[in-house]
């Protein structure tokens, strides 16, 4: 197996201040790991290669000295931060089947694609569609006809909106999959908030959702909050509606709100069953 090395490494100081030994097991470590950038911490090979003793706790401090380049998982294995971006690139692409069994192997291990260190893309190799414009599209947001360029306008705002809820609750950047498919999401809550609410203006309609989605992202759900977007939204509204209704604790950050509050805020905010269509 091939892999890319950082030459620069020679000029860097964190790496000039540590010993031989841990000089060479950087690079044994990175060599190693599987082509996820994951390793299972068994020093005891390169121990008998060398001649010489590590401790792997020693070698943590070394190697995050100045910056977190290995982080232990749950599981006890290492995960080196930068390595899927300098390996393969700033674009993740689930059709790309490398990529998919890496995915395969991030999820096992409980991590987040959205977190990976200078990752900008994700794409799930799937073409967008428009599908007819979406009609709401064109109705601003007091129901009136407006421009498409206005409305679409509108629609990224929403998009903003939960990527600031996202961020602000799980402390990490929403990285946008798909802007097609991201923006059709936001529409269909549009539309939901103004099935209910058809006079509601621009500011009033975002302070609403930010509200919500700030409650969604509370959800004490590990597979809802390790996977929350606005199409996770659109496709379990039906179920995260029926948890925010029925009570929810707080989530990862311990804020938020009231079980009384999340369900009046469903309930009057948005029609309560949506079909797909």
């Amino acid at each position: 197996m091939k892999r890319f090395t950082e030459t620069n490494i020679w000029d860097e100081d964190w790496w000039l201040d540590i010993p031989p030994e841990y000089k060479l097991f950087w690079f044994y470590l990175k060599d190693k790991c599987n082509h996820a950038g994951i390793w299972r911490p068994n020093s005891r090979l390169f121990e008998v290669m060398i001649g010489v003793k590590i401790d792997l706790k020693i070698a943590l401090d070394y190697f995050n000295k100045d910056k977190l380049r290995c982080e232990i998982l749950k599981s006890g294995h290492w995960f080196i931060l930068d390595f899927f971006v300098f390996q393969y690139g700033e674009t993740f692409n689930i059709a790309n089947r490398v990529h998919k069994s890496i995915q395969d192997i991030y999820n096992q291990e409980q991590i987040v694609l959205r977190s990976i260190r200078g990752l900008k893309d994700l794409k799930d190799g799937v073409k967008d569609k428009d599908k007819d414009k979406d009609k709401y599209l064109e109705k601003g947001v007091k129901g009136e006809k407006q421009t498409s360029e206005k409305s679409k306008d509108f629609i990224d705002e929403i998009v903003d909106c939960f990527s600031q809820s996202y961020s602000e609750n799980f402390k990490i950047d929403y990285v946008i999959t798909n802007q097609g498919k991201e923006k059709g999401c936001a529409g269909k809550i549009l539309k939901l908030y103004k099935e209910k609410w058809p006079e509601s203006n621009s500011e009033e309609t975002l302070k609403s959702l930010k509200t919500y989605f700030d409650a969604c992202c509370q959800i004490n759900d590990n597979w809802l909050s390790t996977n929350m977007s606005l199409s996770i939204i659109i496709s379990k509204f039906n179920e995260i509606n029926n948890k925010l209704k029925n009570g929810n604790k707080p989530g990862r950050n311990g804020r938020g709100t009231t079980d009384e509050e999340l369900a009046g805020l469903v309930a009057k905010h948005f029609a309560t069953d949506y079909t797909k269509q």
